[in-house]
Parts: C-alpha cells; sequence; structure tokens
C-alpha cells in the first residue's frame, strides 16, 4: 500500500499537489489476488442494444477509506472492447478504484440488434453512445445510451453504499475519449432537483489518444462547451504520433491559459502555465509518452520499471487528485 502523495509528485509532476494528499490505497496486483471481474447483465439502452459490461471491484481499503469507492467509466477505442483496456482497469482496481469497463455497442459482446460490428459504425451510432435525454427527470428519461446506462447502474450501487458516484471519473481512449466528452457534457445538463443533484457528478475526464474526428463523429464541439471548456480537469495521454491529441490539447490549453500543466515526451519535468494564480491548481493537463503507441495499447502500456512513469499510474494519480477535491 502507498499514499497518494508519492503519486502525486510523480506522475503529475506538480510537486505541490503532494501536500493535499489525499490516500486512494489498494494492493499490489496478485497480493493478496484481486476481486475478479464480474460481467454485468440485464443492461439495455434505450433503443434496445443488450450492453455488456464487466465491472472491476476496487481492491479492499484500508480501514480508514470510505466504504463506497471512487468510480470509473472506461471506455474503449473502435475495434476493441472490455478486453483491451483490461490491464488499465486492473492497475486501477488493485489501487482501491472501481471500474466499469463497457463493450460499447457494435463491439465485444455488445451486439447490435442489426447485427453491424465496429466497421459498419457511423456517427450516428457514436452519438448514440452518449445519449442521456428525456424529460426532466433522469430516472425517467427516454433516452438512455450505452454510457448513461453505465451510469445508472452505478447509481443502482451507490444506493447501496459500494460505489461513490460524487467521485466518478470518465476515461476514454481513441473514439471511447469522444464519446467520453460528449457524455460527460450531457450529463452535466441534467437540471438539479430538490431532493439533489441528477447529474454534472463526473469530477474528471481523461482523454486517452483522442481523434479529431471518427467517421464524422467530432471531438470538437463537446470542447468548446462547459464544462469541458474551462471547469472540468482533464487529462489528455498521447504518444509521439498522436498528432489529433496535441492539436485537442492545444484548444483546451487556448480555453485555459492560466491552468495548464505539460510533460512533453524528452521532458524531464512537467512545466505549467506562468499565469496559473498563487495557490491555485491546475484543471488541464498533458502527459506525452515516449512512444508509437496509441489509444488502448497506450492505456495499457506498463513497463518493467514503473519509477519511469506510465500512462496507468499517471491515470492513478490524476484519478486521486480530482476525486480528493471538494465538489
Amino acid at each position: 500500500m502507498r499514499a497518494w502523495s508519492a503519486v502525486a509528485a510523480v506522475v503529475l509532476g506538480v510537486g505541490r499537489l503532494a501536500a493535499q494528499a489525499p490516500a486512494i490505497s489498494g494492493t499490489t496486483v496478485g497480493e493478496p489476488p484481486l476481486p475478479m471481474a464480474e460481467r454485468i447483465t440485464k443492461l439495455t439502452t434505450s433503443d434496445g442494444v443488450a450492453l455488456a459490461a464487466w465491472y472491476y471491484p476496487a481492491a479492499k481499503p484500508d480501514e480508514a477509506e470510505p466504504a463506497a469507492a471512487p468510480v470509473v467509466i472506461l471506455l474503449h477505442e473502435l475495434g476493441g472492447s472490455h478486453d483491451s483496456v483490461a490491464p488499465l482497469a486492473r492497475h486501477l482496481q488493485a489501487r482501491g478504484i472501481a471500474v466499469v469497463a463497457p463493450d460499447l455497442r457494435g463491439h465485444g459482446a455488445s451486439a447490435m440488434p442489426d447485427k453491424r460490428g465496429p466497421r459498419s459504425l457511423k456517427s450516428v451510432d457514436f452519438k448514440a453512445m452518449t445519449v442521456t435525454a428525456g424529460g426532466r427527470i433522469r430516472a425517467d428519461a427516454e433516452g438512455r445510451g450505452d454510457v448513461e446506462t453505465v451510469r445508472n447502474w452505478i447509481q443502482t450501487q451507490a444506493e447501496a453504499g459500494t460505489l461513490d458516484l460524487d467521485r466518478l471519473v470518465v476515461v476514454g481512449s481513441g473514439v471511447g475519449a469522444a464519446v467520453a466528452a460528449h457524455w460527460t457534457v450531457l450529463d452535466a445538463r441534467w437540471p438539479d432537483l430538490a431532493s439533489g443533484p441528477q447529474g454534472g457528478q463526473v469530477r474528471g475526464l481523461v482523454l486517452v489518444s483522442p481523434p479529431a474526428a471518427e467517421r464524422g463523429f467530432a471531438i470538437g464541439p463537446a470542447l468548446k462547451t462547459e464544462p469541458l471548456r474551462q471547469a472540468l480537469p482533464v487529462l489528455v495521454i498521447a504518444g509521439t504520433q498522436d498528432a489529433d491529441a496535441m492539436k485537442i490539447y492545444e484548444q483546451l490549453k487556448r480555453q485555459r491559459p492560466d491552468g495548464w500543466s505539460e510533460k512533453r515526451a524528452g521532458q524531464a519535468n512537467a512545466t505549467e502555465s506562468p499565469k496559473l494564480p498563487q495557490g491555485a491548481e491546475p484543471t488541464l493537463y498533458l502527459r506525452q509518452f515516449d512512444t508509437d503507441l496509441s489509444g488502448d495499447r497506450l492505456a495499457a502500456l506498463m513497463p518493467k520499471n514503473p519509477r519511469a512513469g506510465y500512462p496507468a499510474a499517471t491515470i492513478e494519480g490524476f484519478i486521486g487528485f480530482v476525486t480528493a477535491q471538494e465538489p
């Protein structure tokens, strides 16, 4: 087990975060054995897709930790599945973070009613993955896409005290990053009720090798809209060949001139905006790794020497930081 402060200093490269360190503790992989991933059944979107998803329960936390674990919705790239992001899910699980990884429609075990697979998906299909709409009461919403269906399952677990919906982070890889971005914007638009918030509980967004557009489905409109424009903490993970990811980061950087931190490939230490107010923390992070891997393969990269830094540890550190902040 380890304190999150050590993680913050290494993976985010912003030393003062260590002073605020919460403790997200878990076990090292295999010691003791991690809980098995559980397939979630009976998840159906509003347009009739029988969604398959896998739940990775958080490794048992310290007694001092809250009973309900922070939770990640983990979305794979085009042509991927929950299997292709499983190494990242297992890493986070071992550190006391619960993960739900669906097979997006047309992928893996999430068959489309018309039997189309990844090669046949179009922009309208990716948009359908993001849908959360219909009326003012979210529980009765008529439109429930892939991510919303997973979110609703998490809410049932939160009501049972197993997961903490108020410490939700969304991680997307490849086109999954674009799906994550659009759903996060729509989630934030649900109006509050007298009984409390219906949405806006996402605490941070991780974009791994995000494409500018995939088959006409563009991430740009979501990036120009709150909460992604300025408010929500965002981490961009890229390899040296991820030109789109770097352009997306630069767009976000222009929108947050006083709130960025970046560490590019070959850079020994992170640098941050000279306009960052004293005592403030960045809300935008770039971590570029010296590899030509991208998407799910980059997210799953696990070097033999963890001290060299790797995406899963960076994502872990970001999750620890954003879920420890006041909403």
